[in-house]
């Protein structure tokens, strides 16, 4: 994330109850019950508008971004978890964070780039769509691209092989798989019958 590139900012109102009818109540009127807490913070139950939380969750939720609570100053935190049914976000929990404070966070992957292998009739795996790293609060990405143009077919990508942004490091396992590109089933099986005829 850029420096200079302007914070997500989200309005948040606090709620003094957890009631099962005021919860309710809320949901029906479009707002999503919330907590946010860290270290540093005492716990504080609010609620916000639910189209306004959907547009955060489509931008990148491992992105921190400003919370104002009522007439408070703006807060720096990051979306720690969103229960959601149907699609549709129940709760979301946020974290307190400062800008250089180290955070672990899932981050999405964006596949790019058309596989060597692919013109060859080989075929995308997409074995793991998000990947654990570390980096200060404020450098945490929406996503990491991850440029698959060089596969060719039997080739797969793990995750030490991925370039992280600068600030990032790796905590996920090196070793986990992203991607990889399969042989058509064609010629899979082609293979088959040549190792069958070889062991005879």
């Amino acid at each position: 994330m850029s420096n200079t590139q302007p914070l997500f900012q989200l309005i948040a109102e606090r709620r003094s109850a957890d009631h099962k009818s005021t919860l309710h109540q809320l949901r029906e009127e479009g707002r999503v019950p919330a907590i946010v807490y860290g270290a540093a913070a005492e716990n504080i139950p609010v609620h916000v508008q639910g189209r306004d939380l959907k547009k955060l969750l489509q931008q990148g939720r491992a992105e921190m971004f400003e919370l104002t609570v009522g007439a408070d100053k703006p807060i720096h935190v990051v979306l720690k978890e969103v229960q959601s049914i149907d699609g549709e976000p129940k709760h979301a929990d946020f974290y307190v964070v400062r800008e250089n404070q180290p955070i672990k966070a899932n981050i999405p992957l964006e596949f790019e780039g058309t596989p060597i292998g692919v013109s060859k009739g080989g075929i995308v795996q997409h074995v793991v769509t998000e990947l654990e790293v570390e980096a200060p609060a404020k450098l945490l990405p929406p996503s990491i691209i991850v440029d698959l143009a060089s596969l060719d077919v039997g080739d797969k990508l793990h995750a030490a092989d991925v370039k992280l942004p600068e600030g990032l490091t790796l905590i996920a396992p090196p070793d986990t798989l992203l991607a990889s590109i399969t042989a058509p089933q064609s010629s899979q099986a082609a293979d088959d019958v040549v190792e069958e005829d070889t062991a005879e």
